[in-house]
């Protein structure tokens, strides 16, 4: 995406959803999960590996779609880089397969197939949002929000709530932050 679609469509939709900008550092063990998205969101936590699998992907897609969405964008979190010019911003149309997706060769690879840096992952409605986590000492996680329920968060809901269940006795340790502790085990609690 160019600077000009970046500065006049995606980084507005992006201030509707998240507090936090891609200029800013956001860590999980300094803030609350509350802090990173606009107060009228729902949260809810997915464990995590690479920024998209296929089924995640098909799940999210979904979501876009029922909230009428006809773009999704990628922002890397710039303090992930040295150069902030260097970090990803991605628009692409909601319905690209996910065959189209990852036929991007090396950048593909980098982008959804590899366990670091951070995304900003959000669909241009300003419904639904994601912080994709995959640059710290725990585990990779996301934290989603979403401003109205339907069916397909429901989905996405679900499809996390069995990865949770894997890392509970992992999560509630001491070592885990607690502020996306408790965010998990709302979700495993509600199962």
């Amino acid at each position: 995406m160019n600077d000009a679609v970046y500065k006049n469509e995606c980084l507005t939709v992006m201030r509707q959803i998240f507090k936090q900008s891609p200029s800013e550092m956001f860590r999980i063990h300094h803030h609350s999960a509350y802090d990173m998205f606009q107060d009228r969101f729902h949260l809810f936590v997915n464990i995590g590996g690479t920024l998209f699998g296929e089924d995640d992907y098909t799940l999210i897609q979904a979501i876009g779609k029922s909230f009428g969405d006809k773009y999704w964008y990628i922002v890397e979190d710039e303090t992930c880089e040295q150069d902030v010019d260097v970090a990803f911003k991605l628009r692409f149309p909601i319905d690209i397969s996910w065959q189209e997706l990852i036929s991007g060769g090396c950048i593909s690879d980098v982008v959804f197939n590899m366990f670091h840096n951070n995304y900003y992952v959000f669909g241009d409605s300003g419904c639904w949002g994601r912080w994709s986590d995959c640059e710290n000492s725990w585990c990779d996680y996301e934290l989603f929000g979403y401003i109205k329920d339907n069916e397909f968060v429901q989905k996405y809901k679900a499809w996390g709530a069995k990865s949770a269940k894997q890392w509970a006795d992992y999560c509630n340790s001491e070592d885990f932050p607690q502020a996306l502790s408790r965010l998990l085990n709302t979700i495993v609690e509600k199962e």
